[in-house]
């Protein structure tokens, strides 16, 4: 193996352990997050306060990613599956009500 093949092959084994490393790190900040918002809210949908198993858990961005929010605590709430499937679907309806009326008054 000439020394070109051996540096391209270590380089991509560098970049392999990279991310590597970077899915352990956010794997542990997921669990971590996921801990202290179901301990926060009392085991509870944020929406409807049903009881929530971790498990069943789901992590709602209060101010959405695209329109800014972050991945900081005060900016996330456990939601239960239902009212995550909900709330995403209203998002989306008034997204395409948003567009039609742009559309419309443009």
């Amino acid at each position: 193996m000439s020394a070109a093949e051996q540096a391209w092959e270590n380089a991509g084994k560098q970049q392999h352990a990279y991310f590597l490393a970077l899915r352990i790190e956010r794997a542990a900040w997921l669990r971590r997050t996921r801990e202290t918002l179901w301990d926060r809210w009392g085991g509870h949908c944020a929406i409807c306060s049903c009881e929530l198993p971790i498990s069943h858990m789901t992590i709602d961005h209060i101010c959405p990613k695209r329109h800014g929010g972050s991945d900081e605590i005060h900016n996330l709430r456990p939601l239960c599956k239902r009212c995550h499937e909900e709330l995403n679907w209203h998002d989306q309806c008034l997204g395409a009500l948003l567009l039609s009326w742009i559309v419309a008054h443009a």
